[in-house]
C-alpha cells in the first residue's frame, strides 16, 4: 500500500471515529436529560384535561 493510501485511510478512520464519538456523547447526554427531567405523561387522544391553562 502506498504512503498516500495509508494516510488517506488513517484520515478516514480518524474522521469516522470522531463522528461516532460525537454521536455517542449526544446519545448519552439525551439519556441523562431524560432520566433527570422525566416528561409528563400525555393524555390519550380524545380525552379532556381538567387543567385550566391560564388562571
Amino acid at each position: 500500500m502506498s504512503t498516500d493510501m495509508a494516510k488517506a485511510l488513517e484520515t478516514l478512520v480518524i474522521g469516522w471515529g470522531g463522528i461516532f464519538l460525537v454521536m455517542v456523547i449526544l446519545f448519552l447526554a439525551i439519556r441523562i436529560l431524560l432520566k433527570t427531567f422525566k416528561p409528563e405523561p400525555t393524555l390519550p387522544v380524545g380525552e379532556k384535561s381538567d387543567a385550566v391553562p391560564f388562571e
